[in-house]
């Protein structure tokens, strides 16, 4: 996927990958929030990120977000579908089911990365509108160690 995003120019294919992404990514990593929740998928989750192959998974998911990333920041007509993905993936990794990969690759770093970001976007009144409910969703995902 990560190939396939460092070759993708146009706009309209950067939101609905974004918009895929975030979707299938929330199915995977977060299936007992589903309705009905996924039991069995959320234990399958756990199990998986136990696991020594784990790891290629968490590489995988870094070059999604810094493609991500870089859409954010070199076209902001782009930052608000790019933003959402961002904030979704961190909040997946933070989550307890994704360690102890998750929490990792969840890194103090990046979230002071996004927060700066997204505090960029709702400066520019032309995003504010489609960052706030993403803004919002990452405060109140954001793991304790950073509310404190």
């Amino acid at each position: 996927v990560a190939a396939a995003m460092g070759r993708t120019s146009r706009g309209v294919l950067r939101l609905e990958m974004c918009r895929s992404l975030s979707e299938s990514l929330s199915r995977l990593m977060a299936p007992e929030l589903l309705v009905p929740p996924d039991e069995t998928g959320a234990s399958e989750w756990r199990e998986y990120c136990s696991s020594g192959s784990a790891v290629e998974w968490w590489s995988a998911f870094s070059a999604v977000y810094s493609h991500a990333a870089r859409w954010a920041q070199r076209k902001a007509a782009h930052a608000p579908f790019c933003l959402d993905l961002m904030a979704r993936m961190l909040a997946l990794a933070s989550r307890d089911g994704s360690a102890p990969g998750g929490p990792a690759f969840a890194s103090s770093k990046l979230h002071s990365q996004l927060l700066l970001l997204l505090a960029a976007a709702l400066r520019r009144e032309t995003a504010r509108q489609a960052v706030l409910p993403t803004a919002a969703f990452y405060v109140g995902a954001l793991p304790a160690q950073y509310v404190a």
